[in-house]
């Protein structure tokens, strides 16, 4: 098989790429009672940390039974979250949140920041 061959076999196998995301933050939280609606609480939060991103390898297939693996990477990212939600009581130590997040972190690749916003739920519990 010819060098150029070999670059047109390896541009047409399946490519397996595993990205990690890990973040950490530190930060504040402040709660208020809703009016009206006494056991609804509203709270705002704004945290600084960090992200990592892990890059698990490259596996590319160059020919049957010729497989490469290419080195995993690394990069970590410092960013600012913030957010706000509503946390609803179930039970006295069991509580509901509803969140919005918004984390901002430089993303080199793409010359600028950027903003991931995360909607969720979740469980809050008080021991």
């Amino acid at each position: 098989m010819t060098p150029t061959q070999q670059r047109i076999s390896a541009a047409t196998q399946p490519v397996e790429h595993k990205v990690t995301v890990v973040h950490y933050a530190l930060g504040i939280r402040l709660s208020r009672s809703v009016p009206r609606v006494r056991p609804l609480r509203v709270f705002a939060q704004a945290a600084f940390g960090g992200l990592i991103f892990r890059s698990g390898g490259l596996r590319l297939e160059r020919q049957p039974g010729t497989t490469v693996y290419l080195a995993p990477q690394s990069d970590h990212r410092f960013g600012c979250a913030l957010g706000g939600g509503l946390r609803v009581p179930l039970r006295a130590s069991l509580a509901l949140l509803l969140e919005y997040r918004g984390v901002w972190h430089h993303a080199p690749a793409l010359g600028r920041t950027v903003r991931h916003d995360y909607l969720g739920t979740g469980l809050a519990l008080r021991l």
